[in-house]
């Protein structure tokens, strides 16, 4: 089984990395090239968010429960909820990427 990554570079030198891999999802945040934190959750998870419809402000709130020590960091607050906005885009990216559904989280 084949890793599914996908990067979001919205946030300039702090690109995000999503990768799928069997049931779990692991996001990467990087300074450059360097990667500065990684965490996970289950594919599930993310799928249920999805059923619910969830806009992207409850997305945040969820990876907020894993990223609380960004808003500590240098850029404080207003470049953590950036980070968090583009950890989003990647996650969705990569669930597209895939091939997964809310209705099917494991794919075809």
């Amino acid at each position: 089984m084949k890793a599914i990554k996908a990067t979001d570079k919205s946030v300039r030198d702090l690109p995000q990395e999503a990768s799928i891999y069997g049931e779990k999802i692991t996001v990467t945040s990087r300074v450059g090239k360097k990667a500065t934190s990684r965490f996970w959750f289950l594919v599930d998870q993310w799928a249920d968010l999805n059923r619910m419809a969830a806009t992207t402000w409850e997305k945040r709130r969820f990876i907020l429960e894993h990223t609380g020590q960004l808003d500590n960091e240098a850029g404080g607050p207003d470049q953590a909820e950036r980070i968090r906005d583009s950890m989003v885009a990647a996650i969705d990216k990569a669930f597209r990427l895939a091939g997964l559904s809310a209705a099917d989280p494991r794919g075809l």
